[in-house]
């Protein structure tokens, strides 16, 4: 289990969707993180008596199995915002519950909360919903005047094929809020495992945004330039167009220490094109990820 995935919004759409943005406001991450968390902690609380808590049939899995619960800690290196030169380390939560009501629900900090509405066989479909954060202007000298772009709702569907050991996914995601916008993402992902215990990922993408995303993301309206120069940050007006996004490659590994511990990482990278490269914006089109975590699943 990786926390770095192309879905993005930026883990979030590595967000990724490698998660998202990287505000370094984390007080615009807080609604979100806290309203998952919050979830996350009416599950796993067990009133006193409830030794069989886990024994309950609404935890019971497909295969007469309990859920799975995963709960950890990492560390995401990524640049500021999509298109930043400077980079950064973020802290990153693991929380990962499966195999709910039968295996139809889930929740996880990289997916969301969301429903199983295929899962036998190798066709596999599953919708979610989750929390995308935003950027500020602060987060990097070169966004400096221009207006912020506030956390949003995000829902998804991924559907996915499995031809084993190749994985190919259809990824859809669409923002909601002021600054809206849909995400296409195909991919395909080799696994295998090179020694006992540890397995890979070799995954690559491509992605495509409608005019919303890429205008809200690596747009500027003419008064956002004028603003940005006066304060010193030299900006030209520049509007996106809908198209591709980027094109992406990432290796991915979980390592089991233990039956209960896991040490995962994933290293990648993702080339803007298209208007999102040309942007402004935009001051480096390779934007290089890395992830390090260690998680206990029960």
């Amino acid at each position: 289990m990786v926390l770095c995935s192309f879905k993005e919004k930026r883990m979030p759409q590595l967000a990724s969707r490698c998660l998202p943005r990287r505000p370094r406001s984390m007080a615009r991450l807080r609604p979100g993180a806290a309203g998952l968390l919050g979830l996350c902690g009416a599950l796993l609380s067990v009133p006193a008596g409830a030794a069989d808590f886990w024994d309950l049939d609404w935890l019971v899995g497909t295969a007469g199995e309990p859920a799975t619960v995963t709960l950890g800690v990492g560390g995401i290196l990524r640049p500021d915002y999509e298109g930043a030169r400077h980079m950064g380390v973020d802290p990153v939560p693991v929380i990962e519950i499966d195999k709910l009501f039968h295996g139809r629900l889930f929740l996880s900090t990289v997916d969301g909360v969301g429903v199983n509405l295929l899962s036998e066989g190798p066709l596999k479909l599953k919708a979610a919903v989750n929390y995308s954060g935003g950027r500020d202007s602060g987060d990097n000298d070169r966004l400096r005047g221009l207006d912020d772009i506030e956390g949003a709702a995000v829902v998804s569907a991924k559907l996915s094929y499995d031809l084993d050991p190749v994985t190919t996914t259809l990824d859809v995601t669409h923002r909601f809020g002021s600054d809206s916008g849909t995400q296409f993402v195909l991919g395909a992902a080799y696994g295998f495992s090179p020694i006992r215990d540890l397995k890979l990922s070799l995954g690559g993408r491509v992605s495509f945004a409608d005019g919303r995303y890429q205008n809200a993301f690596f747009g500027v309206g003419d008064r956002e330039a004028a603003r940005a120069t006066a304060l010193g940050n030299p900006m030209t007006a520049y509007k996106a167009e809908g198209g591709f996004h980027d094109v992406g490659l990432k290796l991915s590994g979980t390592y089991s220490l233990s039956d209960s511990w896991l040490l995962s990482g994933a290293v990648g990278a993702t080339l803007l094109v298209g208007d999102a490269a040309d942007s402004p914006l935009t001051e480096r089109k390779l934007q290089p990820t890395a992830y390090l975590g260690l998680a206990y699943r029960f």
